[in-house]
């Protein structure tokens, strides 16, 4: 009678124990299914061996069967607790580390050895919103960067320990701009992970590279600023001394005046000693007050009286060709000497982009209320680089055969008379120049045709 009271009293416990497991909500699943299990197969065998008790002899059979089947559930019982734990202390491992890595402000990841994310740092999301666990790593970068990938194969491999760029990857994106990135990446291996992944540190430098160019750009426009104020106190001296021995040559040139077999040639050099003073005036001005632009200056006159000037600054293995408009005149607002030098300027140019002589041609015109002058050459041309800096003071395709200021001086004349430049060249295609002057009357702006051609 005692031992069916104590397996009468084993036969309650079980019982009670299954219904409290069974209404418990803080068991994992497939633990608290394996507890069901084993709590209901000693039930079963308290039953039977109460029953054995009470005469019922094929109750033996079946306590006999239970008895070898409640240590194989024992058992699983205890794996699934065991793997239970061993889950939580990764969970734990993982949450431990992402709290550390969170208070790191650099982009952190740690992959598994697929190249999967096991995991990422808050910096790390806000940089790549597309990152989300067991995503792989070329899947959420923002663009390709082949260096770090070989570098990640690397580390899981065993080949290297820690890699990190050298000192950062440059790559385009997809709109042709560039980015920077500085990364390092270590092998790294968890004591509950059966294979070694990698922990990656990611930052993008674009930015820090943009700011960097800025400040390099203001450098060199400081450099120029205080360059070009050097130049413009030398200038101004040299002006000075200059216009001294203009003085000295205009005299000598009074004398020559009775020589009437050259007379021609005496009014060419007038003219020049003319633009000549005008110049150092503007050289002696810099620094004070712009002058107001009264004078009305007809372009086709100008161009006519430069013609011959002009073909001596270009020499004997260029042509110059010019082609005036139908209209009489095309007269702007303006000062005829600083126009005369933005031309001379100009055509010199375009004798130095044609090393093997050739035509350089000058057309005049008129469209929509304004005046039009082309200086157009057959040279090397320019590349797009080139034309984007091309007005800039000191640069130069000319080596130490140009000072980089001819240009720049030919858009400051255009600005002064309130007019625009366009340039239009390519590398190896030559390149044109068009000058563009409000008219002074718009009643003679009408379109005209090229008319008779000067060689």
């Amino acid at each position: 009678m005692i031992i069916t009271a104590l397996e009468a009293l084993g036969l309650v416990a079980a019982l009670t124990a299954f219904v409290l497991v069974r209404g418990s909500r803080r068991l994992p699943g497939m633990l608290r299914t394996a507890a069901l299990g084993l709590l209901a197969m000693l039930a079963l065998g308290h039953l039977a061996n109460v029953l054995e008790t009470l005469g019922q002899t094929w109750a033996d059979t079946l306590a006999d069967q239970l008895s070898i089947l409640t240590p194989l559930l024992w058992g699983l019982f205890l794996l699934e607790n065991g793997r239970g734990y061993l889950s939580a202390r990764l969970r734990a491992s993982d949450e431990q580390l992402r709290f550390f890595l969170d208070a790191v402000p650099t982009s952190v990841a740690w992959l598994d050895a697929d190249t999967q994310l096991l995991g990422f740092s808050q910096a790390w999301a806000q940089a790549l919103p597309k990152s989300r666990t067991g995503a792989a790593l070329g899947a959420v970068l923002p663009t390709q960067l082949p260096e770090l990938e070989r570098a990640v194969r690397q580390c899981l491999t065993g080949e290297a320990q820690r890699v990190q760029s050298q000192p950062e990857e440059t790559t385009q994106s997809q709109d042709g701009s560039e980015r920077h990135f500085c990364w390092s990446i270590c092998r790294w291996s968890h004591p509950d992970r059966p294979a070694p992944g990698a922990l990656l540190l990611l930052q993008e430098v674009t930015a820090a590279h943009e700011a960097e160019a800025k400040r390099q750009a203001a450098a060199d426009e400081l450099g120029r600023n205080q360059r070009l104020a050097h130049v413009g106190q030398i200038a101004a001296g040299a002006a000075h001394d200059f216009n001294n021995f203009l003085q000295v040559i205009e005299a000598a040139v009074f004398e020559l005046d009775a020589d009437a077999r050259q007379t021609e040639i005496m009014r060419n050099v007038r003219s020049a000693l003319d633009s000549a003073r005008e110049l150092t005036r503007s050289m002696l001005r810099v620094g004070a007050e712009p002058a107001k632009l009264s004078e009305a200056v007809d372009l086709v006159a100008l161009v006519r009286e430069m013609t011959r000037p002009l073909g001596y600054a270009l020499g004997r293995r260029h042509r110059l060709e010019v082609t005036f408009p139908k209209l009489a005149q095309l007269p702007v607002k303006g000062r005829a000497a600083r126009l005369q030098q933005a031309l001379l300027n100009l055509a010199i140019n375009a004798r130095d982009a044609t090393p093997n002589g050739g035509a350089i041609e000058i057309i005049l015109s008129a469209e929509g209320g304004e005046a039009v002058v082309c200086v157009r050459d057959f040279g090397v041309g320019m590349s797009a680089s080139d034309r984007q800096r091309l007005f800039q003071p000191f640069f130069t395709t000319k080596g130490a055969n140009g000072s980089g200021l001819g240009l720049n001086v030919v858009q400051a004349v255009v600005t002064e008379h309130g007019g625009k430049i366009e340039v239009d060249s390519a590398a190896g295609q030559g390149a044109t120049f068009t000058l563009r002057f409000p008219l002074l009357s718009r009643s003679t702006a009408s379109a005209s045709q090229p008319a008779a051609r000067l060689q």
